[in-house]
């Protein structure tokens, strides 16, 4: 009997395909954010991430391996994962493939058929969504108010921000803690969140959500908004949503979509009155 085996799975996702690869190529370390259950850690030993030959070690939930060397190294003498991904078309959706291709130690050693299960269910819970808006006030303006001064969006648009409160921290520090009372297809909720990052050089600001109303639904919730000046005047607001879902039933986050769609309006109204 061969000791050599394939397993492979599809799995449709929402996100874009080059997007999508560009995480898993490039940014690998990333996805311990994403779906920290499944991916403990991802760190690099030798090489650059992204580069041919680099080599990473990953710290998984049923356990720590190398690409070479580690404990599946000790069911295997080889071990290879492969993903390809595949634009659906128009939709925005893609298909993702992964692929183990591996040597088995002995013939006593089973399929990785568990691997390929957790890759499988974990990527399709993973999703993001992004939305482009364009408005005429300045994109330093803009990102002032997201990055330094989000309490004041609730003088802004009131009747979907009602208020944002700092609880640790300064605003306009990575690191500070803060929460918002809004309005969600209709409904109050909260949401506790922890500024990652503040790009003033890109006009790029990073929330990643630690309580509230959405954690009942999603495991994991990043909110990026990045300001970009256009040549003709005016700017372009690009908001990315990153998520994983506690469950498959658990919805896509387009009413979060509409919600910062409406405040990127209504911010720019201001602001141009303002002016």
């Amino acid at each position: 009997m061969s000791k050599r085996g394939e397993v492979s799975a599809d799995v449709e996702i929402k996100s874009p395909g080059d997007k999508f690869h560009e995480m898993v190529a490039c940014k690998p370390y990333l996805l311990s954010k994403c779906s920290p259950q499944a991916i403990k850690t991802a760190d690099l030993l030798e090489g650059q991430w992204g580069k041919k030959g680099y080599i990473a070690y990953w710290n998984f939930s049923f356990g720590t391996w190398k690409i070479i060397e580690g404990n599946l190294m000790e069911l295997y003498k080889n071990f290879k994962i492969i993903l390809q991904v595949t634009s659906n078309g128009d939709n925005g959706s893609s298909l993702a493939k992964w692929t183990l291709e591996y040597e088995k130690l002995n013939d006593n050693v089973p399929d990785p058929t568990t691997m390929l299960q957790i890759l499988k269910k974990k990527m399709s819970l993973i999703c993001q969504l992004e939305t482009n808006i364009e408005i005429k006030a300045p994109a330093d303006k803009f990102h002032e108010v997201f990055s330094c001064r989000p309490h004041h969006m609730s003088n802004v648009t009131p009747e979907k921000i009602q208020s944002v409160e700092l609880h640790e921290g300064e605003w306009g520090k990575v690191g500070s803690i803060i929460s918002w009372n809004y309005m969600h297809d209709g409904v109050a909720e909260t949401a506790k969140e922890v500024i990652e990052v503040i790009d003033d050089e890109n006009y790029s600001t990073t929330f990643r959500v630690i309580e509230g109303h959405l954690l009942e639904k999603y495991k994991d919730f990043d909110v990026t908004v990045q300001v970009t000046p256009k040549r003709d005047g005016g700017s372009l607001v690009h908001w990315t949503i990153k998520y994983e879902k506690a469950s498959e039933e658990a919805p896509d986050a387009k009413g979060i979509i509409q919600l910062v769609t409406d405040m990127t309006k209504d911010l720019d109204a201001h602001l141009i009155e303002q002016a």
